[in-house]
């Protein structure tokens, strides 16, 4: 699996690192495991330096009604997306995730995401 996570309860927070290409699949994978460990109000740090996603337009616009539904039962926690500055992004990608509601920020130190996350669950 290209996708990997561990689930902080103590720290309400939830470290995802993605190697190589993740699709759709191991995305739902991730969603079902974080709501069935009751941690989708945890604040998420994703790094992505060392892999990508490839959803169509289709599968980011199940994510974003996932996600709604997810939001109509408990507040979703925010999100610092880790991206390698040397390697190009998919723009489009990040704002279609930006506009679900909920903190949301890109960064290029893990460190710094995660000093943003400590400061959004503060909140």
């Amino acid at each position: 699996m290209s996708l990997t996570w561990k689930i902080l309860h103590t720290e309400r927070l939830v470290l995802a690192a993605i190697e190589g290409t993740v699709g759709y699949s191991e995305i739902e994978a991730f969603i079902a495991d974080l709501s069935a460990a009751g941690a989708i109000p945890y604040g998420k740090l994703f790094d992505s330096r060392r892999g990508a996603g490839e959803f169509s337009d289709a599968e980011l616009m199940s994510y974003a009604g996932m996600a709604a539904g997810y939001r109509s039962t408990a507040p979703l926690g925010p999100l610092a997306v880790v991206i390698d500055a040397e390697t190009e992004v998919v723009e489009s990608t990040l704002h279609r995730l930006a506009v679900i509601p909920r903190p949301f920020k890109v960064f290029y130190e893990v460190d710094d995401a995660r000093h943003w996350l400590e400061q959004e669950m503060a909140r």
